[in-house]
């Protein structure tokens, strides 16, 4: 799950990246410590590690290298001017510092929210056409709609099948929803794509 509302940690990588760029080489520790929080991350995701694996791998390697930063922070607040860019990026970090560290606690959430901008993008970039829903429930019908073809897309499910099959089911008389979800309907497919391997 990704949080839009919580505060990045691409954006506290970016605030470090902006002080190396201007010559402020204490950085890059900093760096370096968030770069092997990504690495053990993209290793889970590698691995193909389930919900609780992921779990397990952040509480056992991801903490760590958290304290690590922590400690590294810390350390750079007592030193570096409040006012600097790097100054500003530990600022940034501690403040939002519990906010930051919520992915050790949920194996749900990612490290970033850059998934979400992306695809907030596409609909922010063209909100003009929001204005022409017409009423407030068209616009919600929009959204909902909007909300099953992305999850459609996001869980690897082509979004027109899925909707020309659930609507069958709605037609033949399906009334539980938990069998018209895209998740389910993404299982069922495997399900036969199982059979038809066997």
């Amino acid at each position: 799950m990704v949080r839009p509302d919580l505060p990045s940690i691409h954006e506290a990588l970016l605030r470090l990246v902006e002080a190396l760029r201007g010559g402020d080489a204490r950085a890059v520790e900093g760096l370096e410590l968030y770069a092997k929080i990504f690495h053990i991350d993209a290793e889970s995701k590698r691995l193909g590690d389930s919900l609780q694996q992921r779990f397990e791998r952040r509480l056992r390697d991801s903490a760590p290298a958290v304290a690590e930063l922590r400690a590294w922070v810390d350390a750079r607040l007592t030193d570096v001017e409040p006012r600097s860019v790097l100054g500003q990026a530990l600022g940034y970090r501690d403040r939002q510092w519990s906010r930051l560290t919520l992915f050790l606690d949920d194996p749900w959430m990612e490290l970033t929210n850059n998934e979400v901008e992306n695809g907030l993008r596409t609909w922010v970039l063209n909100r003009k056409t929001w204005l022409f829903v017409g009423h407030e429930v068209s616009a919600r019908r929009a959204a909902d709609a909007l909300t099953l073809i992305t999850t459609c897309k996001k869980i690897g499910i082509h979004p027109k099948a899925y909707l020309r099959d659930t609507l069958a089911k709605i037609l033949a008389g399906e009334k539980n929803l938990a069998a018209l979800l895209p998740e389910t309907y993404a299982a069922s497919c495997a399900e036969r794509s199982a059979a038809i391997a066997a």
